[in-house]
């Protein structure tokens, strides 16, 4: 019995522990008269007895709530699945465990993005929606049980640009193929295809070393509806061309307005030999390196989320970056780093506005990968008219935010923009999600009604040529038939019946005839 006792508080593995005390029980002498032990259960019944102790484990417990800035649905799901699928490691149970998870994924039906199985769902009469997104948050959650179109069904597939495999049609629009590495996904399931009738995208559509532009090309070849538009994706995906059409907004409105920072533009290192600096008294460009322009802030390339960007004190520092550049073969762009106190993040989802103050409390100057504290904000209708004038952008941004960075002077600079790809903070990123979850309900809504009117008036138009012969063949014989409408009938049947005018002036006509035929005869049979 001590043995039993050590063996027990030793022991990490649940169903290990009860098993190992059942074996236990059935070991030591009954001394009082107990009912004979039923026989040990088969692996079957081993299988079906994890699957409802999973089952239960799973709706019993809770993961932790959603708190800024990690992202909640699958880090937390995930936790509070690990422990009853993977208690089968200690009691001889690792292949039985993996097949009883299989079993009670199907059983109720949870999400490809978890187990690899998909929610039910019609799939006569369903749309397929696809999520481009890491997979730390479940996507399928937010859509489950939703419809569009009265009584379609909404078929969520959520995976990464890496996975993805697509071939597009002007005409039959775009297959999509879901596949990891080595022809299988990331949770060992064999590849999928599929014809998307919606995309979303949340992923950054250019990584530091990636770029997926080439999808988004095949999106908009194929003509499939996305969030944002795919003209906007592929505009956004290139920070200085970005940020040109950000200067374009304030030379319309004017920098009161829209006060976007100071930048130059190197398309190569070459030109990063030479600093320009602009004399606003005589308009000329002046290619000395003044010391009153540093601190700067140096991007290389198509920098996001901290990566390419040097802080640069001094000349000396920027002839090291200068060559250090050859290398990237990429442009570079300058601004004065601002001696920010805070930045303000303003975030536009559908018609719900945002806006955030992040304090850096680690003393980076990179406020946004640093340890920061979020402060929301009242939207103000200076923060509206900002990010209402990026949200006109590229024939509409319905997802786009604002970086922001506040002087300790108290004056504020407009630094970057994002689209479809913004980061979610704060404590709220529950509901920011279900705001584009609502939104790309109210798109793929409208994009279905449109696709389904094209297509009834693209069937009507492109008729079989039998049924248009057949059609016309008809008409000829009814023409040859005589067969007329019954307007044409009436007047046909008024030009036949005679009128009463013409009838008596041919009766008239008649009697002056006769009456000369008497006077004729008369005259001649008279003179005889």
């Amino acid at each position: 019995m001590l043995g039993y006792i050590r063996r027990r508080f030793s022991s990490g593995d649940v169903q290990g522990e009860g098993e190992e005390g059942e074996q236990q029980q059935q070991q030591q002498p009954s001394q009082t008269p107990q009912p004979t032990p039923p026989p040990p259960p088969q692996p079957q019944q081993q299988q079906q007895q994890h699957q409802k102790t999973s089952a239960t484990s799973f709706f019993s417990r809770r993961g932790p709530s959603p708190s800024a800035p990690t992202s909640p649905s699958k880090s937390a799901s995930s936790s509070a699945l690990t422990n009853p699928f993977a208690s089968g490691s200690g009691g001889g149970g690792g292949a039985g465990s993996s097949g009883g998870s299989a079993g009670f994924a199907s059983q109720i039906g949870l999400s490809r993005s978890i187990f690899g199985k998909a929610h039910a769902y019609n799939k006569d009469r369903c749309k397929t929606l696809l999520v481009i997104d890491e997979p730390h948050t479940d996507w399928s959650k937010y859509f489950r049980g939703r419809k569009i179109l009265t009584d379609y069904d909404i078929r969520v597939e959520q995976a990464v640009f890496a996975d993805i495999r697509l071939t597009a049609n002007t005409r039959f629009g775009c297959t999509v193929e879901l596949m990891g590495s080595e022809g299988q996904q990331a949770d060992g399931k064999s590849a999928r295809s599929f014809k998307p009738d919606f995309v979303l995208v949340r992923q950054h559509v250019r990584d530091a070393d990636k770029d997926w532009r080439r999808l988004i090309i095949g999106f908009m070849h194929a003509g499939v509806p996305t969030i944002n538009s795919a003209m906007a994706l592929f505009n956004c995906s290139e920070r200085a061309w970005l940020f040109a059409h950000l200067a374009q907004i304030q030379s319309r409105v004017g920098d009161d307005n829209f006060p976007l920072i100071e930048q130059n533009y190197f398309p190569c290192y070459q030109d990063l030999e030479f600093k320009l600096r602009a004399n606003r008294s005589t308009n000329f460009l002046d290619v000395t390196v003044a010391q009153d322009n540093f601190p700067m802030a140096m991007k290389i390339g198509h920098a996001h989320s901290g990566l390419g960007k040097i802080k640069i004190s001094g000349p000396d520092e920027y002839r090291d970056v200068s060559g250090a550049l050859a290398v990237a073969g990429t442009y570079a762009t300058t601004e004065a780093l601002v001696d920010a106190k805070f930045d303000i993040h303003v975030q536009k989802i559908g018609a719900y506005y945002k806006a955030y103050a992040r304090r850096s409390i680690s003393g980076n100057w990179k406020a946004n990968v640093s340890s920061a504290m979020l402060e929301q904000l009242n939207m103000t209708d200076k923060f509206r008219q900002w990010i209402d004038e990026v949200a006109r952008l590229f024939g509409g941004l319905d997802i786009c935010s604002v970086e922001t960075v506040q002087h300790k002077n108290g004056r504020v600079f407009i630094i970057e923009a994002n689209g479809s790809d913004m980061p979610l903070i704060g404590d709220s990123q529950e509901e920011d999600r279900r705001a584009i979850a609502e939104l790309t309900l109210s798109r793929m809504h409208h994009a279905c009604s449109e696709a389904a009117v094209l297509a009834a008036q693209r069937a009507k138009s492109q008729q079989p040529l039998g049924d248009q012969q057949q059609q016309q063949q008809q008409q000829q014989q009814q023409k040859v038939n005589g067969a007329s409408t019954p307007e044409s009938s009436d007047r046909r049947r008024q030009q036949q019946q005679p009128r009463p005018q013409q009838m008596q002036n041919s009766l008239d006509e008649g009697d002056d005839t006769m009456r000369n035929l008497r006077k004729t005869f008369a005259g001649i049979f008279g003179d005889m």
